[in-house]
């Protein structure tokens, strides 16, 4: 078939429409596949009638066998109007009849065919009968129509759709199939994401189904939202309803597991983009195996979770590109709320390298269900120097620069090693310096904040430093310097904690400069420092009650010391204790949201406060605590409402537009 350019552009002097058609078909020698790839980096009217082709329903299947002889006069048929000049659409309409079926409804449309739902007059059953354009009746879109009709009628699985028949000599050619009510799982995050337990659900059930596929020797190779059909009926006026399952569909672009070179071109581009795995977008075929839906799945839990797939750019090479080279951002980063172990489950399913993923969508499917059940799940996140090896492999002329730089560094602080080794009086001299220093910086005002910033930001990059040692601890001199900067690093955060100012009582602004602290240790990994600082917060926050001078200052800080608290007990499996300390907190501490001087601020901060404990607390429905919890949190969050209107309301007449740096407020998360 002869492919026109699109009306937008004029096509490139630079390559040909055929050859643009043969790189996606994986037919271009390896030199002339690699100079396309650089020319498409600067020219978009081949990027345009590439990302045309890609879509296209012609895509890179090779045509089946001619039917022999003994076929029958209805394939005659078919080929005489076959060899006419093709109408630009079939001319169907609601009401008419396709064989045996009454067309009911259009239920969805893509490039290739239109699916009806229909009346089977003989079986008395509603059906899906999906319909080839007559614009496409050539052999390749009825070899994928066919190979789709073997696929279904091989697999037997309730989360996949099930084929009845094919017709591919009647005109126009159709498929006959289970009618799947809900539409494209697509339409479920269309105006929201799904809630994480929800979505973790129904990627369980789709990694089971695509499991048995697999067992069959199919692999899927375009698993999306659209290709995953919803069997409730959903009304989008409503909420979505409590029971949800879905249904694979659209196996058009289905292959057996090994490859079949007579569907597959050799570097052929299968798929769709921002749904296709690092393999797919090379093309290559000794790459293609079950890890390749593996990822697709992993790309629908993302979109499920954050509204949109993993990786899109501007256009199709571009979606391509970043698939290839790009790592995608955490879902956890982008919304917090999502659980930690989906968001690792998640992003193991994306990981660019094959060996890296679960190895079978059985072993994804089960270690959703352990997320589901609360067990520990298999999967790890990736740590601080695999992130370090892959960032070096995308950008390696920059890593190699560091790397350089590193070198000359680790050479520099080994000889001063050695040197101060060799030279014991000279390092005693230098101690002595450095507490000279020390005292100088004292008396110079050490507690003030461009100090305390500076402080921070050293032990933030010593910590970074301590964990890519790692990697080289076996070396003598490395592992010198790791035990010395450790030594260091502590004798640090104890000779801060010892400060004049931490012995005193806090009052005023060195309780905000406490907890600022607090949560600064925390951060670079002094979990015990940080709760030593943060108790004593909310200690203090227990003793004052209204009247005090420092009454709410100290409430702000200790609904947000004890929430922090919970926060670092809870990711060191230590539940019952976070329970506690905020539950005493909750408590002890006198707080009254109608008391003058209650802004939306210190009400957001109970409220994420008593949000937090609620977590540590089973049979949510049932226990009398959460109960009452629920209780406050509700009549919290319609005083926060109320309050933050009154503020927005007065916000005009108080604050002028030209002045920088106005009040602001700060919703609850």
């Amino acid at each position: 078939m002869t492919h026109q350019p699109p009306p937008s552009h004029k096509p490139c002097p630079g390559f040909t429409l055929q050859e643009l058609n043969k790189f996606t078909e994986g037919l271009l020698s390896e030199p002339q596949h690699q100079a396309l790839l650089q020319h498409l980096a600067g020219c978009p009217a081949c990027e345009a009638d590439i990302a045309r082709l890609i879509y296209s329903s012609e895509l890179n299947i090779k045509p089946t066998p001619t039917p022999s002889a003994a076929e029958t006069i209805e394939y005659e048929a078919f080929q005489a109007h076959f060899q006419c000049p093709p109408e630009p659409e079939v001319q169907v309409a609601i009401g008419d009849t396709i064989g045996p079926f009454e067309l009911l409804s259009k239920l969805g449309k893509g490039g290739s065919s239109t699916v009806y739902e229909c009346m089977d007059a003989q079986m008395h059953r509603r059906v899906a009968v999906k319909v080839l354009n007559t614009r496409i009746f050539d052999d390749t879109s009825l070899s994928r129509l066919e190979r789709e009709a073997r696929v279904l009628a091989k697999l037997d699985h309730p989360g996949i759709v099930k084929a009845f028949e094919i017709k591919p000599y009647h005109y126009p050619p159709y498929i006959v199939m289970e009618l799947v009510a809900g539409g494209a799982a697509s339409n479920l995050v269309t105006k929201n994401t799904l809630p994480p337990r929800l979505a973790a659900r129904l990627v369980a059930s789709v990694a089971d189904a695509v499991q048995h596929a697999h067992e069959q020797g199919i692999l899927h190779r375009d698993i999306k939202p659209s290709n995953l059909l919803v069997v409730q009926s959903l009304d989008p006026n409503r909420p979505l309803p409590g029971e949800i399952t879905l249904k694979v569909s659209d196996f058009g672009l289905a292959c057996p597991i090994g490859n079949d070179s007579r569907l597959t071109s050799a570097n052929a581009i299968i798929g769709t983009p921002a749904y296709m795995s690092p393999e797919q977008t090379r093309g290559k075929q000794n790459e293609i195996g079950p890890s390749l839906d593996i990822y697709s799945i992993g790309a629908v839990l993302y979109e499920f979770l954050i509204g949109r797939p993993p990786l899109v750019g501007e256009n199709t090479m571009q979606t391509l590109r970043m698939v290839n080279e790009d790592e995608p951002l955490s879902p956890r980063l982008i919304l917090s709320g999502i659980p930690r172990d989906l968001d690792t489950i998640c992003m193991k399913c994306l990981r660019k390298e094959l060996a890296e993923r679960y190895t079978s969508a059985r072993e994804l499917a089960d270690d959703l269900q352990r997320f589901l059940e609360g067990r520990p799940i298999l999967a790890r996140p990736i740590g601080p120097l695999s992130r370090l090896y892959r960032w070096c492999k995308r950008n390696k002329a920059l890593a190699a620069s560091l790397m350089g730089i590193l070198t000359l560094l680790f050479s520099i602080m080994a000889l001063a090693i050695t040197f101060a080794f060799v030279e014991n009086d000279l390092r005693q001299k230098v101690e002595a310096s450095a507490t000279l220093y020390k005292n100088a910086a004292t008396e110079a005002g050490l507690e003030n904040d461009a100090f305390r910033t500076l402080l921070f930001s050293s032990l933030r990059e010593l910590s970074k430093f301590l964990v890519e040692l790692d990697n080289v601890q076996t070396h003598r001199d490395a592992a010198l310097l790791k035990a010395k900067a450790k030594d260091v690093n502590r004798r640090f955060i104890d000779s801060y904690l010892k400060r004049p100012y931490l012995q005193k009582k806090l009052t005023g602004n060195m309780i905000d400069v406490c907890f600022r602290d607090a949560i600064a240790l925390r951060e670079i990994g002094f979990f015990d420092q940080s709760l030593v600082m943060l108790n004593r917060i909310c200690e203090l926050a227990c003793q004052t009650k209204p009247g005090d001078e420092d009454y709410l200052r100290l409430i702000s800080a200790g609904n947000r010391s004890a929430q922090s608290i919970g926060r670092i007990l809870i990711d060191q499996k230590r539940r019952d204790e976070a329970h506690a300390v905020m539950h005493k907190a909750w408590k002890s501490m006198s707080f009254d949201p109608d008391l003058p001087g209650i802004v939306p601020l210190n009400l957001a901060e109970r409220i994420s406060l008593l949000t937090t404990l609620l977590t540590t607390i089973d049979n949510l429905d049932t226990n009398p605590t959460a109960t009452e919890i629920k209780a406050e949190l509700e009549s919290l969050s319609r005083r926060y409402e109320a309050a933050l209107a009154r503020q927005n309301a007065q916000k005009p007449a108080t604050v002028k537009p030209t002045s920088p740096g106005g009040p602001s407020t700060t919703s609850p998360k």
